[in-house]
């Protein structure tokens, strides 16, 4: 029997539109007008009825404060295969839930909208892990946790984890480091900074040489064939960035005061830099510490610093991670 087939399948429904040759392709879905009840855990054994082990990614929001006419949550979900995914948009897509038990409808007796399922805008596992890791922290402002299949977080590259961690609010539970970083991470770094040599010059010559301990430049992000051809290598999209531990919270203070926001070039797109989640010098050279062993990219550190600092990931950094 076809796999998300079995149990209780829904009756059959109209399809949605015939799909585009990228459509076809798309792993994640985006779940709208789920009952106003609904949370993580009723959203994800609902799912799991038909299609339990046929996603990675799960993540369940309430209705938003500013809709007044719709008190559906919503979901977004990341199927293993696109014929996963085609698979229960076909199946559930206009579906009307129960009136009964989780399903049952509105407080205020009306019947629940029908179950809309399209194309989500973020395609696939790592993209999706890297726009809703910060979800994960503790201090997060919301209640909503993703869910993500371990099996799929262990699979993913350094380059990665390193783009997740970089995008998350920065939040420490060291109340000393949360108000005095000292690492920064410069984002939108220009194509001329190709490389790290160039890009330690710059900010040498920015006046910062001889004032930092760590720098790691990063090459930009992989991205899928569409968006390159969307986006043109715009502000944000297809650009380098660097880690920078500076020696004391002064110095990093002064960076941020004097480059976020300004352009290296006249046509250059404006710099971000900002505390990055990982701080201080210890975690940066345990969290980037298998860049070197995996004979890719080494970050720069200075010569005062003991060889024995760089060792293998702690327990507590890979948790971190």
């Amino acid at each position: 029997q076809e796999p998300g087939s079995q149990g209780q399948a829904p009756r059959v429904r109209e399809r949605p539109e015939k799909a585009s040759a990228e459509d076809a392709m798309a792993t994640s879905l985006i779940l709208r007008n789920l009952p106003p009840d609904f949370d993580q855990t009723i959203c994800q054994d609902w799912v799991d009825t038909n299609y339990r082990g046929l996603y990675d990614f799960l993540l369940w929001f309430p209705a938003k404060k500013t809709s007044r006419l719709n008190n559906c949550s919503y979901a977004f979900v990341n199927f293993l295969t696109p014929h996963h995914a085609r698979r229960f948009r076909d199946d559930f897509h206009l579906h009307r839930f129960n009136t009964t038990g989780p399903e049952a409808p509105a407080d205020d007796g009306k019947q629940q909208w029908p179950l809309s399922i399209a194309v989500a805008k973020v395609q696939g596992f790592s993209d999706n892990y890297v726009r809703f890791y910060h979800l994960l922290d503790d201090k997060s402002h919301t209640l909503c946790k993703p869910f993500f299949a371990p099996n799929a977080v262990a699979k993913l590259p350094q380059d990665i984890l390193d783009a997740a961690a970089s995008s998350a609010p920065f939040h420490h539970h060291d109340p000393t480091v949360e108000t005095n970083p000292t690492t920064l991470v410069i984002r939108n770094l220009p194509l001329s900074l190709d490389s790290q040599d160039h890009a330690r010059g710059w900010l040498d010559g920015a006046g910062f040489g001889r004032l930092y301990d760590f720098f790691l430049w990063l090459p930009p992000k992989r991205r899928r064939p569409q968006d390159a051809a969307a986006t043109q290598g715009g502000p944000g999209q297809g650009l380098a960035y660097a880690f920078v531990n500076f020696i004391k919270y002064d110095n990093a203070k002064d960076c941020m005061a004097r480059l976020d926001g300004k352009s290296i070039n006249p046509n250059d797109p404006a710099l971000s830099v900002v505390p990055a989640r990982i701080q201080g010098l210890r975690e940066c050279l345990t969290h980037f510490s298998s860049l070197g062993e995996g004979g890719r990219l080494e970050p720069w550190v200075h010569s005062s610093v003991p060889p024995a600092r760089t060792g293998a990931p702690s327990t507590e950094m890979l948790e971190f991670q």
